[in-house]
This record gives C-alpha cells, sequence and structure tokens, in this order.
C-alpha cells in the first residue's frame, strides 16, 4: 500500500511538472491566424526582400553576406515561419522606396514611419527606436537646431532618411545637403563640405569607432526618434500583418541578445550623445511574460506544498510504543 502511494505521488509530481513547462512555453511561438497562415504558405516565393545599402549598425552588405540588427530580426523571423524569402541586391533608400511603389519588391527594414510614406508603405510596429542628434567638428560653437537655422549653415543628411522629412517639414529654411549614406553625411562634415550631420547615435557611435573619427561632437538633439520598422507594398497587408505577428511574439530576451550585440561601444554613444538612449519598444509578449513567470511561481509553490503533505503522510513514523505506523 505503502509503495502504491509513493508511485501515485511521483506520477503527479511528473505531470505537474510538465504542465508547468507546457504552460510557460505556451505563450512564445508566433500565433498566426488561419488566413495568415494560408497567405504564407500559398506566397511566400514570391515575397522578396531588399535590405539598405550602408546603414551599419542595422543592416550592410561586406562581401555579399548581409549584417546588422534588422538582419537579425529578418533571420528570426523566417525562423519562425518556415520559411526564406528571396533576397534582392541591397539598394540606397530613395531606391528601394522607389521599388517597393512599383511593385519590384515587397519589403525592407529599418525604415522610419513617416506621415509621407504611410501614404504608399505599410509599417510594422518599431523594433528598435533610436533618438537622433545633430554632429559638427569638436571646435564648432553651434548648440542649438535653431541657431543651425538662423545662421544658414549646411547640414548634411542621409537621403529619404526619416530624420531628413522630419527636418524638412520642421525647418524648411534648413540648407539640407543629402547624402546617400552616414558615412558620407560624417565625411561631408569633416571635409568641409557641410558645417553640420545629422544621423542617430547607433550610426554615429558604430562610424566614429570603425573609422577613427575623433573631430566630431555632438551638438544638440533633433527631437526626432528614428523608430526603425520593416516596411511593406501596400499591396500586401497580409505580409505586414504576419510580421508584426512575429515581432509581437518575440521573446525580450531575443531582442535584448540581437541589440546588444551590434551596440557594444556604450561609453561612445554616452560621450557623443549624452543622455540619449536606444529603446527596445515594449510589446504585449513583455507583458504576457511577467504574467507567465508569476503564474509559474505560484505553480511550484502550488506542488511544493502538494509534495511536502503527502511526503509527511506517506512517510512513517514511530510512535511511543516503538511500532512504526503511517498517517491515514
Amino acid at each position: 500500500m505503502h509503495q502504491s502511494k509513493v508511485m501515485a505521488v511521483g506520477y503527479i509530481a511528473v505531470v505537474m511538472v510538465l504542465y508547468l513547462c507546457t504552460f510557460l512555453n505556451s505563450a512564445q511561438a508566433a500565433v498566426l491566424s488561419e488566413s495568415e497562415q494560408m497567405w504564407i504558405d500559398e506566397h511566400a516565393s514570391e515575397v522578396s526582400f531588399s535590405p539598405v545599402k550602408d546603414h551599419p549598425p542595422f543592416l550592410w552588405s561586406q562581401y555579399g553576406v548581409l549584417f546588422g540588427i534588422s538582419y537579425d530580426y529578418l533571420n528570426y523571423i523566417q525562423e519562425q515561419l518556415s520559411v526564406n524569402f528571396p533576397k534582392r541586391e541591397p539598394r540606397t533608400r530613395k531606391e528601394i522606396i522607389d521599388a517597393l511603389k512599383a511593385g519590384e519588391i515587397s519589403f525592407t527594414a529599418s525604415l522610419s514611419q513617416t506621415p509621407e510614406r504611410t501614404e504608399y508603405l505599410l509599417f510594422t510596429r518599431p523594433y528598435i527606436s533610436i533618438p537622433t542628434v545633430y554632429v559638427g567638428k569638436s571646435g564648432s560653437k553651434v548648440k542649438t537646431g535653431l541657431e543651425i537655422v538662423e545662421k544658414q549653415l549646411r547640414v548634411s543628411v542621409g537621403d529619404e532618411y526619416g530624420v531628413h522629412e522630419y527636418l524638412s517639414s520642421r525647418y524648411p529654411d534648413m540648407q539640407l545637403v543629402p547624402a546617400d549614406n552616414n558615412y558620407l553625411v560624417l565625411q561631408n562634415v569633416l571635409s568641409g563640405v557641410t558645417e553640420i550631420g545629422v544621423m542617430n547615435i547607433a550610426s554615429l557611435s558604430y562610424l566614429v569607432r570603425e573609422h577613427n573619427m575623433t573631430n566630431l561632437k555632438k551638438i544638440a538633439n533633433t527631437g526626432f526618434e528614428a523608430n526603425s520598422s520593416f516596411a511593406v507594398a501596400n499591396t500586401a497587408p497580409e505580409l505586414r500583418n504576419i510580421i508584426d505577428n512575429v515581432i509581437e511574439s518575440m521573446p525580450r530576451k531575443t531582442r535584448d541578445a540581437i541589440v546588444s550585440r551590434w551596440i557594444t561601444d556604450i561609453a561612445t554613444i554616452e560621450n557623443l550623445a549624452g543622455t540619449a538612449v536606444v529603446d527596445i519598444p515594449e510589446t504585449t509578449s513583455d507583458k504576457k511574460d511577467i504574467y507567465l513567470m508569476g503564474m509559474g511561481a505560484l505553480l511550484l509553490l502550488c506542488l511544493g506544498f502538494f509534495l511536502h503533505y503527502v511526503f509527511v503522510r506517506s512517510t512513517p513514523r514511530v510512535d511511543e510504543t516503538g511500532n512504526t505506523e503511517y498517517i491515514p
């Protein structure tokens, strides 16, 4: 009788532990609707991705291999969907936007949602948010964006970058000089083509470190947050929703690991950008993780009380006369 009790207790404990593990893992996978799953099954081979050219640490190509934060996100999305989207050649932002409008490609990454772009593109939720700053040479006396406008200083900015549209609408009189990428923005400042450059602090930190650009300093924040999202042609809302669902269900520790892999030079960021910070937007999966952790702890506590109770009742004790007995 005693042996059968112990076996029963062991069986119940195993079942509860398995249930707990299943419970904790149940909310991590992306949940697609039946129609979304059918859509991706039927159209995955037709979906094409084109990366933004020369945009470290978010997305860039070297020796034909893609790298960066956005590419790690893309790989995670493909893994969750069990697909491998056809890749097109890297292009400038302007070329990519034109290709999306013309239907030549299906989607891209590392684009900020802006009022103008929402007229012809669909955007997922942002997966990282980076402040943008004005940059000048170390000896510059300029202190504010308004001063840049008043003095009619030339400002180099990435062509078709989100901050380009922001500055054009906010300061119509600002003397903007478009450049194909952020590296050329800084080269324009260092060579004297422009007095000021504009870019996000993560790219600024990366380029300063990689190219030893020491003769630069932050002037001021622009007020624009570069919110990187996946941008989809407006003819494929299903694709936007599917990618959005995957990002929404992505575990926080996975997102943190991707960002920390590529943004590591915090000292340079703090030196050039002051208190500006890199932010990974919260999703409902973060709140769900907290809920699951709490429920998991409660289940473990209940399991402990249960095992203790059964153990006490199934463990023999010796009475005053020396006889062994079990608690009924």
